[in-house]
This record gives structure tokens, C-alpha cells and sequence, in this order.
């Protein structure tokens, strides 16, 4: 299972090098679900991150593999960063990158807040509705597909390497191989999309082929824990 799943993620990652991860993009659904369900879970943390829990009200160390209640907040510094999942398959991930702070809005388990920072957001096929993903200057629908994005105070950046999302109040979607670039200072807001360039790609070339490595070794573990009787 693990040999045909790894021959699986070099064709996508073998894709990514040609071009972009083409994926449709499915039907929005904003389903609740109850505040005690966990919104998500992390699968793993690097150079060190922290929690804030709606029941606790301090920062305390992310642990991997630990679940993250909605409500709850997560950040990094400046060496730090997160992966985490959605399903218990891996369909949806977000990695949180350094210097980035992310929140999960209570009772809405496929909507993050990126409070600042860099988030980059992966789904796949078998990927429930669709993940929303907020700023504090846009709402975003995506269906299937990736995209990276970068926000502050002042300004905000989309890309999109694989289907196409909703932008509210920007007319069409963003389509594949596009970004959104907005610019919040002053009293008049600036906002544009542009067809993205080679170097616009490379971060995320190099993420999403860490990430097949990992997703490889997550479920050839599983496999293992469960041949072990």
C-alpha cells in the first residue's frame, strides 16, 4: 500500500514541476458543528509553535498530534511552523508558517482565520464542501486545489496553484496560475490579479513535495500499526 501510494503522490509532484495541480472546484457549504468538536489537528510542529485554548486562556506549547479545539488560536515565531489536518485522511492541510498567527472560529470546523503571516492550504480529492479561509480584508471559497496566502494590516496576497477560488466582491474566481494582490493603506484600497511567474512558484514546489513525503510516511505507519497485532 505504501509503494502505490508513494508512485500516486510523484505523479502529482512530477505535475507541480510541469505546471500547476489542476483540481474543480466544488460546492460551498457552511454546515456548523458544535463548539466541543475539535476543528482540526496537528499533524506536526517545527521550530516550536503555541496554542491558545478558549478554555484555558494562556499560550501553551503545540504538541503534535494533539487536536485543536474551534475557538482556539495558533502562532509561531520566527523559526516556527505547523502542519495541520482536517481529515483523518490528510484531504485538507494548511501549514502555518513562521511569524504567522491563525484562528478557528468557534462552531465552523472548515473555516481558519489568518490573523497575519503565511498559510499554505492543500485539498484533494475526498475533501469534504468547502474550506474557508478569512482575512481581515477577504473571505475566500476553496473547493479542491492549493494556493498560498499572505496577510498584514496593510496588505494581502493570493495564489493559486490548483483549481480556482472565490473571492468575495472580486467578480470571477481566481483561477489557476493567478494571484490577488491588495493593497490597504491609505483611504483607498488597491487591488489587482496577475498571471504569476516562475519565481511566484517555488515556495510552493518546495512545500507540497515535503508535504507527499510526509503524507507518505504518515499512512505507511498507519498501515504498520495495523498489521501489528
Amino acid at each position: 500500500m505504501g509503494c502505490l501510494h508513494k508512485r500516486y503522490d510523484l505523479k502529482i509532484v512530477m505535475g507541480l514541476s510541469l505546471g500547476f495541480l489542476c483540481l474543480p472546484l466544488v460546492a460551498v457549504e457552511t454546515s456548523a458543528a458544535p463548539q466541543e468538536l475539535p476543528a482540526a489537528t496537528v499533524l506536526d510542529v517545527s521550530g516550536g509553535a503555541e496554542v491558545l485554548h478558549p478554555s484555558v486562556r494562556r499560550w501553551v506549547r503545540l504538541e503534535k498530534m494533539t487536536p485543536i479545539p474551534s475557538g482556539s488560536k495558533v502562532r509561531t515565531g520566527d523559526k516556527g511552523s505547523t502542519q495541520i489536518i482536517f481529515e483523518k485522511n490528510l484531504e485538507t492541510v494548511v501549514k502555518l508558517d513562521k511569524n504567522s498567527q491563525l484562528s478557528f472560529p468557534t462552531g465552523r470546523p472548515q473555516t481558519v482565520f489568518l490573523e497575519k503571516g503565511r498559510l499554505f492550504v492543500l485539498r484533494e480529492e475526498g475533501a469534504a464542501g468547502a474550506f474557508e479561509i478569512r482575512t481581515r480584508h477577504l473571505r475566500m471559497h476553496l473547493g479542491l486545489g492549493g494556493c498560498i496566502l499572505d496577510a498584514s494590516a496593510k496588505g494581502l496576497r493570493v495564489r493559486m496553484f490548483g483549481g480556482e477560488a472565490l473571492l468575495d466582491s472580486q467578480g470571477a474566481p481566481l483561477a489557476e496560475g493567478y494571484q490577488f494582490l491588495g493593497h490597504f493603506a491609505g483611504k483607498k484600497a488597491e487591488k489587482r490579479k496577475t498571471r504569476m511567474v516562475y519565481h511566484d512558484t517555488i515556495d510552493w514546489e518546495a512545500w507540497v513535495r515535503r508535504w507527499y513525503e510526509v503524507k507518505d510516511d504518515f499512512f505507511a505507519d498507519k498501515l504498520e500499526k495495523e498489521m501489528d497485532f
